[in-house]
């Protein structure tokens, strides 16, 4: 069994702390104002868009909060499952009800944005971490 030593250290992205804070800062930002579109689109279209931009607004104070890497995924997932949906309705495959290209991709952009500012805060996760968290 393979018990990691306790020196050992992640490996970083190669930018600074506060630089980091600050693409989290407005990422953070982004997500706000995202969500408020999207609410306010989804008074007129429907309670799916409404429902994703209080999701879009929840991860975006969890990771101002939390700076949690899971909060960058989860983020990353909702604005590519509205990108998709985006497209499908606007190809005319089926119809979503939103059509809105840009605010998805604008919120993919931002979603990655704040997935590499975790990874330079916390470090990418490795194997050595998810043991140390399984072996007491």
């Amino acid at each position: 069994m393979i018990v990691p030593s306790p020196d050992q250290r992640v490996e970083k992205l190669g930018f600074s702390d506060v630089k980091a804070w600050n693409m989290i800062n407005e990422v953070y930002i982004a997500c706000l104002v995202l969500s408020v579109i999207y609410i306010a689109m989804g008074l007129f279209e429907g309670a799916l868009l409404m429902m994703e931009g209080v999701l879009i607004g929840a991860l975006g104070i969890l990771l101002l909060k939390e700076t949690s890497r899971a909060a960058a995924v989860l983020l990353i997932s909702i604005c590519v499952i509205s990108f998709s949906n985006s497209m499908v309705s606007w190809l005319g495959i089926v119809d979503f009800g939103e059509r809105n290209i840009l605010l998805a991709f604008i919120g993919i952009w931002c979603s990655v944005r704040a997935l590499k500012a975790t990874l330079a805060l916390k470090g990418a996760p490795t194997v050595d971490d998810a043991i140390r968290r399984l072996l007491p």
